[in-house]
């Protein structure tokens, strides 16, 4: 196998995992950040919330952790998709 031939391969690979990433985190954001930001929003305004304190613990410490995830997730997608730009890139050159 040639190197521009490997190079493509591992480009097209990058870019199949790439693309898994970044639907994870969107499917993590929609079945698990968007409920409780819609839970959030049901509680009120924070002005007529009785007891504000806990509707922020019980949505600050899911959100927050599922927010990290699909954050480190578009990243990890990011970066799998500028590597095979790269690859691809070299193996015109």
């Amino acid at each position: 196998m040639s190197s521009e031939t490997s190079g493509a391969a591992s480009a097209a690979a990058l870019t199949d995992a790439g693309s898994a990433m970044s639907r994870g985190s969107n499917v993590s954001t929609g079945a698990v950040n968007v409920p409780l930001t819609d839970e959030l929003t049901a509680a009120g305004h924070p002005g007529q919330i009785p007891d504000l304190a806990a509707v922020r613990t019980h949505f600050e410490a899911t959100w927050v952790r599922w927010n990290l995830v699909r954050t480190a997730g578009s990243l990890a997608a990011f970066g799998c998709l500028m590597w095979a730009l790269v690859l691809q890139g070299r193996g015109r050159a």
